[in-house]
């Protein structure tokens, strides 16, 4: 399903990671298992799928960048153990702020890192739709997983970022 991000994974090893380019490390299913015996529940099928296939990692780089492409966001794909560490351990995970913390809702699950330690993606995966991608204050990025992941590889990695600010431009023009 993944397979256009293939050639990003594991491209120098488990030990080197390179801020804003595609980079994936690759994970064992036992990883993922682990992680989840911790929260105490399954992550959501697509983004389990992502762990099984390509891993965790950094999505900086569309397909086709301009010569002059600068990005400097971290658009990383936390670890299975990094995001049950941010659930179970919230204010003591090293991986969060409290302000963070603040505008997600019970039963969020952060696991896309985009800036600084303050601001996340997240799924809500005891919700009717669990592979579904909102900001970390709520706004509905993408219905699934899949289509996230394309998009931020075929049309722009902060594709997501017109999303919110078209969400709150809307709300203050009522």
């Amino acid at each position: 399903m993944y397979g256009y991000l293939k050639k990003f994974v594991n491209p120098y090893g488990r030990t080197i990671q390179i801020w804003n380019e595609n980079i994936f490390i690759s994970l064992e299913e036992e990883d993922i298992i682990k992680a989840e015996n911790r929260l105490g529940f399954s992550f959501p099928e697509q983004l389990r799928q992502f762990y099984l296939e390509i891993g965790c990692g950094n999505l900086t780089t569309p397909e086709n960048p301009p010569l002059d492409y600068k990005f400097y966001g971290e658009n990383e794909i936390l670890s299975p153990d990094a995001v049950a560490e941010i659930v179970t351990l919230p204010h003591n995970s090293g991986y969060i702020s409290a302000e963070a913390l603040d505008y997600m809702e019970p039963g969020d699950l952060p696991f896309f890192h985009v800036r600084d330690s303050c601001n996340f993606l997240v799924m809500r995966p005891k919700s009717d739709n669990p592979n579904a991608i909102y900001s970390d204050t709520g706004v509905l990025i993408e219905h699934e997983f899949n289509r996230f992941i394309w998009r931020l590889y075929y049309e722009s990695p902060c594709y997501f970022e017109r999303i919110i600010e078209a969400h709150y431009a809307a709300l203050d023009q009522e």
